[in-house]
């Protein structure tokens, strides 16, 4: 008889052992799929190389965006998760543990941006670089002054001026300054197709010439209408065989720039001076947009050669050098501004 009350005992207990595991078991899936809260609560935190599902819970508990539960340890005995990865990531309350995991497992970490103007020097983004916190300028300069890092991107030029891409970049917090500049090259090689090859060799430049022009019409045209006129005058030069004579040009080769350009400086011998030299500088003096891209590639159907500032952001463009000092006069000497 106590053999027989025996077995229904047993099977109580074990149904309720089983009920309990079952339980605990539920409140464990409620807690990796239950926010802590509503977004109040964000932070950073950069998961180290080798941490595993169960230490990186940890620490967002301690972080206070996922919320304490006594099944921590058990939850990776007991429940298959993905493997997480390294990196720097943004986490909120507002998301579910299980989701934070599922963001460590895809690798979706925190990006950082910064934006690269167009018409800047390699030695202003190497600036821009360092803010953003990608390292030092001075390593940044290093890397794209040197030869080897251009003849590795098959670039035939000394440095990289003018084949980084002005944009706006997003990277994670351990991308390196090489991978920095393989995005920009990797950019501003997608802007060059046959289609510009093609044009190119129509015009008799190779890519380098017309980067370097490109350079050249970024600097000059304050106005992106403008783009096309100022191409069209240096071409017409080129094809003259006038000397393009942009201040820029004079501007990039001087190590001691005051803002103001002096006779000195406009007989400076320096390989970019277009007033000593005649035909395009040995190569780029800054890194164009696409729009100053194609403005080399297409130029507008002009006979200008000559242009002048007139104080408002525009330029007046002349076919004639008589009509050309008159303007000057105007603008230049009697200092009119244009409406």
């Amino acid at each position: 008889m106590a053999k027989k009350a025996v077995f229904p005992a047993i099977i109580l207990i074990a149904v309720s052992v089983l009920g309990y595991a079952y339980l605990q078991y539920e409140k464990m899936e409620s807690w990796l799929g239950t926010p802590a809260g509503k977004g109040e609560t964000v932070r950073v935190l950069d998961i180290p190389r080798g941490t595993g599902v169960r230490a990186a819970l940890g620490m967002l508990i301690k972080a206070k965006v996922a919320a304490p539960t006594p099944y921590l340890k058990f939850i990776t005995r007991i429940k298959e998760l993905p493997e997480i990865q390294a990196g720097e990531y943004e986490f909120s309350d507002a998301q579910s543990p299980l989701e934070m995991i599922e963001q460590m497992a895809a690798g979706r970490v925190k990006l950082h941006q910064f934006t690269v103007p167009e018409g800047l020097r390699f030695t202003e983004i190497a600036n821009i670089v360092e803010k953003a916190g990608f390292g030092k300028a001075a390593d940044f300069i290093k890397l794209v002054s040197s030869k080897k890092t251009a003849e590795k991107f098959h670039i035939p030029a000394e440095n990289l001026e003018g084949y980084l891409l002005p944009e706006t970049y997003s990277f994670p917090r351990n991308a390196t300054q090489l991978e920095i500049v393989e995005q920009m090259i990797s950019g501003m090689n997608r802007l060059w197709g046959p289609k510009e090859e093609d044009q190119a060799h129509k015009l008799g430049l190779s890519r380098h010439q017309i980067m370097t022009l490109a350079s050249i019409i970024e600097k000059e045209a304050a106005l992106p209408e403008e783009r096309p006129l100022v191409s069209s005058v240096y071409h017409n030069r080129l094809e003259l065989k006038m000397p393009l004579q942009a201040d820029p040009t004079i501007i990039y080769g001087l190590k001691n720039y005051n803002g103001n350009i002096s006779k000195a400086d406009i007989r400076n011998p320096h390989p970019w001076n277009t007033y000593v030299h005649t035909g395009l500088p040995k190569g780029p003096i800054a890194n164009p947009g696409a729009a100053s891209i194609k403005a080399a590639l297409f130029p507008a159907e002009t006979d200008y050669i000559f242009f002048v500032a007139r104080n408002n952001g525009s330029h007046h463009f002349s076919s004639t050098l008589e009509e050309h000092n008159r303007m000057v006069q105007k603008y230049q000497i009697n200092g009119e501004k244009a409406d």
